[in-house]
């Protein structure tokens, strides 16, 4: 599902498929616990952040950036509390 609005701000939701993912236990979902698992941001220079987070010693998934689909790069890094960050940058002809 994917909500925008007027000033061009995009949410999407998304399950993944591959792996197949499993409903977050009740007690995760209830005000008090940590927040997210997973978080996309799009971002213009996907070189120059993937280099910044691994100077900062910050846990990346994979070592490399990878292309999911034509015109997406993106890879997956961790947050300090394990939730999984995900940066994508987005070619011109992917945008719309």
């Amino acid at each position: 599902m994917i909500v925008s609005d007027d000033s061009g701000a995009t949410l999407e939701l998304q399950q993944a498929a591959n792996p197949t993912t499993t409903k977050a236990p009740d007690e995760y979902l209830r005000y008090g616990a940590t927040g997210i698992t997973e978080l996309a941001l799009t971002v213009p220079d996907i070189d120059d952040l993937f280099q910044r987070v691994k100077a900062a010693g910050v846990e990346v998934q994979t070592d490399y950036i990878w292309t999911p689909v034509p015109g997406l790069r993106s890879f997956l890094f961790y947050d300090p509390d394990g939730a999984l960050i995900q940066a994508m940058e987005v070619s011109d002809d992917q945008s719309t």
